[in-house]
């Protein structure tokens, strides 16, 4: 309850003092006195910086792990896993634009002559180490990580009362939660944890296969957003119990800061998603398959990305079959 009301007056500092901002120069409706000088306007760019708000666009990096822990695959050692799901976001604090870059998992990393999957890195570095990989490979400095495992992934939509998504297809897989089998009707649903987890793993029913995971994932981050955005107290509460489950250096407080902004300005929130280049083939002399190297293409990804374009001009979303 504690943080709650910390989040809910963080929520309530912000909008007042936006509000304060897009109004200072203005006049009451009955007043006849002459509005002040625009230089002594306060701007809503110094505003912001003055409570602790960002001003110019970053980079937050996002983590599905695969880690069994905690389920019914669960080893007797701890295992990190590797990450199944890997996300930039990148965040405009003045526009209100969010837009999701999908690094496909079975995108290749070769150095010095050794060639495996960017995923892999996870396993072996951690979330942190991650960070550099991905600065690596994309040329990006994420300046956040959120990362959540399986069993964490479907506690948090558990405990947040699901989520409305499109499901793709009809689709079917075991919970790997309670071993159960799921099925999930094509079209509009409320998921809970549990058929969320499915949807965010199902591959093999797709023609396309990883890619149309990957975006019903971004999809299902962008439903979350929305309906917290619209309801301050709803997203104070989904905010705590994200931190709950979450693993992240994003500090609460930095967070709540900006997430109440964001509830502050709903209506001008906006979305943008896109994917890397996600055609492969097996390859033989590694054993298993992979995206093929396309170091142009992600460069032109990675440039409009950066500038907060479009990336589907430079590399199409997948059908959704």
């Amino acid at each position: 309850m504690k943080k709650r009301i910390i989040v809910g007056l963080l929520t309530s500092l912000v909008v007042a003092t936006m509000l304060v901002a897009c109004s200072g120069a203005a006049t009451d409706a009955g007043s006849t006195s002459s509005a002040a000088p625009a230089s002594s306007a306060p701007q809503v760019e110094d505003t912001k910086a003055k409570v602790g708000l960002p001003t110019e666009p970053y980079y937050v990096l996002i983590i599905g792990n695969d880690s069994r822990n905690d389920t019914i695959e669960a080893k007797d050692e701890d295992d990190p896993g590797r990450a199944d799901t890997t996300m930039l976001a990148r965040i405009d604090p003045t526009t209100y634009q969010i837009s999701l870059l999908t690094i496909p998992r079975d995108t290749p990393i070769t150095e010095n002559g050794e060639t495996w999957k960017i995923n892999k890195e996870y396993k072996w570095y951690g979330a942190e180490g991650y960070m550099d990989t991905i600065e690596r490979f994309t040329g990006i400095k994420p300046k956040y990580y959120i990362d959540l495992g399986m069993a964490e992934y479907v506690n948090f939509f558990n405990e947040i009362g699901g989520v409305d998504i499109n499901v793709p297809a009809n689709i079917g897989f075991k919970d790997i939660m309670t071993g159960d089998y799921i099925d999930l009707t094509a079209g509009d649903q409320h998921l809970n944890g549990n058929q969320a987890l499915v949807l965010s793993r199902v591959r093999k029913a797709f023609y396309w296969g990883d890619p149309v995971r990957q975006y019903s994932s971004r999809h299902i981050i962008e439903n979350v957003i929305t309906k917290d955005a619209k309801d301050p107290e709803l997203a104070a509460s989904d905010l705590d119990i994200l931190l709950k489950h979450a693993d992240t250096n994003w500090p609460k407080e930095e967070l709540a800061l900006q997430i109440a902004d964001f509830c502050a300005h709903a209506d001008k929130i906006s979305f943008l998603e896109g994917n890397g280049p996600y055609d492969g083939a097996q390859r033989e002399e590694l054993n298993d398959w992979f995206c093929y190297e396309d170091p142009e293409t992600w460069e032109a990804i990675i440039k409009v990305f950066k500038e907060g374009g479009d990336t589907t001009t430079v590399f199409p979303l997948p059908p959704l079959e």
